[in-house]
Parts: structure tokens; sequence; C-alpha cells
């Protein structure tokens, strides 16, 4: 059972080294002041991790407020107890 958790917890950690620095790229309408119409969630962080890098991440290990503006931010993604990697969101405008 130990070396079961134990070997878990391994693959996590190398999970988290092969997400941890990432940008995931999406593309969004939004208007001229930087805005977006609507917001990007999780669920659509997720969906474009395994899309781009073959990762899946429940949408509820990655911890982040909805992304309303263009641009680059920041986002954690806790993958399991003491296990926890960062990595960025670049979101663009779908006009361009």
């Amino acid at each position: 059972m130990k070396n079961r958790k134990k070997k878990k917890e391994k693959e996590k950690k190398k999970l988290a080294k092969k997400i941890g620095g990432i940008t995931v790229r999406l593309t969004a309408k939004g208007g001229s002041q930087g805005k977006l119409f609507g917001s990007v969630t999780s669920k659509e962080v997720a969906e474009q991790l395994s899309r781009q890098f073959g990762v899946e991440i429940e949408r509820k290990k990655i911890t982040m407020d909805d992304i309303k503006n263009f641009g680059t931010v920041e986002v954690e993604c806790k993958i399991y107890s003491g296990v926890a990697a960062k990595f960025y969101v670049l979101v663009t405008s779908s006009d361009e």
C-alpha cells in the first residue's frame, strides 16, 4: 500500500514538472479595451492543456479566477497532496 502511494506521488511530481512553467494559449472574442466578451474558465484551460500538451487535469484542480482580460495570467494547479505546479495562460484576441 505504501509503495503504491509513493509511486503515485512520484508520477504526480513528474506531471507537475512537465506542466510547470508552460504557457497555454487561448483565443477569445473581446472589445477594443482589452476586455473579453465573457470570461475564460478553468474548464477551458483544462481542455486546452489536454489539446496542446496531452495532459489530463481535472478542472477542479486548477485554482484560478475567471480571466476577463486579454494577456498572460499565472495559474496554479494542485495535482496531488503537497504537489502543485504553476503555469501560464495567454489569452489573445480571436480577431487577430
